[in-house]
């Protein structure tokens, strides 16, 4: 899986690929400026990015390939969709999804940065790390 972690103004994520393969940038700056990062399959994300880009028809979900993403929006706020289903609001001021989100949504709620959360769900979640991408809404692409 993954970790995905927004603090409000960065979204940061961890390159770990489950399939002993390279690591993988799993956050994305999308046409419009929002921010996006997906967990779960790696080849279904990169759909999703796509047909959020405007690009290509949207994903058709099947449970062989779970995917979660998470999308800030230029106005900061956030939307969550699980399994491609409808994008749900989310309320908080941050969030994180992913098999590390419980630890990376503890270290927000005592004041870590994104990149801070998702180290911390680093050490706790063997299906996070790889490394940390970050990207902060509002910034030049």
């Amino acid at each position: 899986m993954t970790t995905i972690a927004w603090d409000g103004q960065t979204l940061a994520a961890d390159r770990q690929c489950s399939y002993h393969c390279m690591p993988k940038t799993k956050i994305f700056r999308l046409s419009d400026g929002s921010l996006i990062g997906f967990s779960g399959n790696a080849a279904t994300g990169l759909e999703v990015r796509d047909w959020l880009n405007g690009g290509g028809e949207k994903p058709i979900f099947d449970s062989e390939n779970n995917t979660d993403y998470l999308r800030i929006i230029q106005d900061g706020s956030i939307t969550k969709c699980y399994n491609l289903r409808a994008p749900l609001p989310v309320l908080l001021p941050y969030f994180a999804i992913g098999s590390g989100s419980d630890y990376a949504l503890g270290a927000l709620a005592a004041g870590a940065t994104s990149e801070q959360a998702v180290e911390i769900a680093t050490r706790f979640d063997e299906n996070t790390g790889g490394g940390i991408d970050t990207l902060r809404l509002g910034s030049p692409p």
